[in-house]
């Protein structure tokens, strides 16, 4: 529609002539890109970010663009900054239309509410009309009486009014913190906060938000999983990496506030022990968390170090309620509430099943002092009780998601963040020399070099869901369309290999109109490793095992090359497979482990690729090798640093990596206020 009504104006999209009352306004074509977003979003907050991207696209603009745009925009509509009667301002996060229309739908609304009104009105007369003639007729007396019930439930039937159920609005009041880079945020009370500065090189500091007073509680922390405060508010328990014989792994530890006394809870043993919840002063529950992330759910008796686990598979994160008697628990992608009784857990189904792109780390959850649960799901604050029911739905004006949720001293506290990876293509002999794909505010990963072309491909949200884009030049097109894509591979120059809720798909480039097909195969595919012209290698996985298999792409079939852990995996010829188990090299040929002497003892990096017959990986100390299994040679061809940590592709002729790299977010202290 080249039209649209609100507030009592007419916009002319394409002439961009803004009506009202036989007033005619012309508007610039900025202002009518800015109008356009604002009305598509019907209501909804949209970002500074997201308007920037949509309107003025890669021009490099003044900081105060975008504010001086809607300024105009409220002048035309005779709106102001203090009445925001059109346009409503989101401190720090954006704007909003406040989305009130006249189309034709809902004059169409109106005209059937004034005929139902008038026709209720006839109604009402011609019975009335009726009762008169009738009541001094008692024979006619019960007629009259089915008449008028006959009569009124007719209108209540068809003249009803409907109302639409939607969830309430809450405010976010911002607390400031003075630092843009949050994480672990534990409320003290209303005004004193306990959180991790990153910007200050992850320093655990105290920050009084009344008096502005911070006091540092420790220089350096490298927390794994989740931060925990006792009852008595004396004691913070975490997961800390250390460093033992060259391995990493997370002992549970416990800090004084007062005295800054930092003590051990539980040492590690090549493992990651986190997010510790003590049931009493004998019993502590604690996640542990192996190499190949699978988890187990510990309980520990503190004085014979017993442990027993009361739950395994993929555990996140745990929150205790405050009565000790219930966990809430991101379980296998699931988020579930349990009975905890006498040790044993009781599941109770909350109905919430999250796809592979959902970070389950950063869901956001807490108890209040009631025992109700309330969870971050998408742009809303979802209550549920302690039997699983739905309590209560909460919108969030905000464009930014909730990474953590804290409750004390029954104020609701939330911690907004907006994540960002970029992906990049870097050199390994010149570490200066790196280069961002298509730089922007959204997440951007997955970078993998189109064959024979000087072109790249990757997984960006840009446009709401993750999609695989391809960038030719400067141009960026988008080429998949529906689903979230969650990883994928070039087969050849056309043909791209990639999956939706772990459904292998094939997209060809040189089919005109060409239209995804999804593979006929009968198991889950977790992910794509590997591609040649006519096969593509795998990880299949169950809750039982983890297969590696090859699909043959003309008869759609697969078979099983390997059974057992590994985390990445590539096939070389000769039956030669080399695989990454416990983030250690290892290779297999025709089924028989060898033992690698051309490598040192080294833990891998993120991922690797075969290039013919050679291996490229990364180590932890940042050096890129090349491996050839079939002499048994290796060496260091260059290095890597923090700008372009996890190798996604990389190139044998430039000796180029293409890497993910985790872009620092911006993070705002809110307390939720409800209306």
């Amino acid at each position: 529609m080249h039209q649209a009504h609100f507030h009592g104006f007419t916009i002319n999209w394409q002439s961009g002539e803004l009506s009202k009352q036989g007033t005619v306004t012309q508007l610039e074509p900025r202002l009518v890109a800015v109008l356009k977003v604002l009305f598509d979003a019907k209501g909804e907050l949209v970002s500074y970010e997201q308007l920037q991207q949509q309107v003025w696209q890669d021009i490099i603009v003044a900081p105060n663009a975008l504010q001086r745009v809607i300024a105009q925009l409220r002048k035309s509509l005779g709106d102001t900054a203090k009445q925001q009667a059109v346009i409503r301002t989101h401190p720090k996060r954006g704007y909003s239309l406040v989305f009130v229309t006249d189309s034709l739908e809902g004059e169409k609304l109106e005209i059937k509410a004034f005929e139902g009104k008038a026709l209720e009105k006839q109604n009402i007369t011609a019975a009335h009309q009726i009762n008169q003639r009738l009541l001094s007729q008692p024979i006619a007396l019960l007629g009259v009486v089915s008449l008028l019930i006959v009569i009124f439930t007719s209108i209540n039937l068809f003249y009803k009014p409907t109302t639409k159920a939607e969830a309430a609005q809450a405010n976010l009041i911002s607390l400031d913190t003075q630092t843009e880079q949050l994480a672990q945020v534990i409320p003290l009370s209303k005004t004193e906060f306990i959180f991790i500065d990153k910007q200050a090189g992850n320093q655990l500091v105290l920050h009084n938000t009344q008096n502005n007073l911070r006091e540092e509680l420790l220089d350096k922390v490298n927390v794994y999983g989740r931060m925990v405060l006792t009852e008595d508010k004396q004691q913070l328990r975490f997961g800390q990496i250390i460093e033992q014989k060259g391995v990493k792994c997370a002992e549970l530890v416990g800090l004084n506030i007062k005295t800054k006394a930092l003590t051990r809870v539980l040492p590690c043993q090549n493992d990651f022990n986190h997010t510790p919840l003590f049931i009493n002063d004998e019993t502590l529950l604690l996640i542990k968390t192996d190499k190949q992330w699978q988890s187990e759910l510990i309980s520990l008796d503190l004085k014979t170090q017993q442990q027993t686990s009361l739950l395994a598979g993929q555990i996140d994160n745990a929150f205790l309620s405050p009565d000790k008697t219930q966990l809430a628990i991101n379980f296998n992608n699931q988020l579930k509430m349990f009975d905890l009784k006498e040790n044993k857990l009781e599941a109770i189904s909350l109905g919430i099943n999250f796809d592979q792109t959902f970070s389950s780390s950063s869901l956001a959850m807490t108890f209040t002092d009631n025992g109700n649960l309330w969870v971050a799901l998408d742009k809303s604050l979802v209550e549920y009780s302690p039997q699983g029911k739905v309590i209560s739905n909460t919108n969030l004006a905000s464009s930014m998601q909730v990474s953590e949720l804290t409750f004390i001293d029954q104020q609701l506290f939330a911690l907004l963040g907006r994540d960002n990876h970029q992906a990049r293509l870097s050199s390994v002999t010149q570490l200066n020399d790196v280069v961002d794909i298509a730089a922007s505010k959204f997440t951007d990963v997955q970078g993998k070099f189109r064959p024979d072309s000087d072109e790249f491909s990757l997984l960006s949200n840009r446009s709401g869901s993750t999609q695989i884009w391809l960038q030719q030049g400067k141009q960026l097109l988008q080429l998949t369309q529906a689903g979230a894509v969650t990883d994928h591979i070039w087969l050849d120059k056309n043909r791209v290999a990639y999956l939706i809720e772990n459904h292998v798909w094939l997209l060809n480039l040189a089919e005109e109109n060409s239209k995804p097909k999804k593979l006929p195969l009968n198991v889950p595919v977790k992910q794509l490793l590997q591609a040649t012209s006519n096969a593509l290698y795998a990880q299949f996985e169950t809750e039982l095992n983890t297969s590696l298999i090859a699909i043959d792409l003309k008869t759609n079939s697969f078979s099983t090359l390997f059974e057992g852990p590994f985390h990445w995996a590539q096939v070389l010829a000769d039956n030669t497979l080399i695989l990454n188990d416990s983030s250690q090299l290892k290779k297999i040929v025709s089924g028989q482990g060898l033992e690698i002497t051309a490598l040192p003892a080294l833990t891998l990096q993120g991922r690797y690729y075969v290039k013919g017959n050679e291996v490229y990986l990364q180590d932890k100390q940042q050096n890129v090798w090349r491996y050839k299994p079939a002499l048994e040679q290796a060496e260091i061809i260059g290095r890597f640093d923090e700008n372009n940590l996890f190798m996604s592709d990389f190139s044998k002729q430039s000796l180029k990596m293409l890497g993910d790299n985790f872009v620092k977010t911006d993070n705002e202290l809110v307390m939720v206020e409800f209306k």
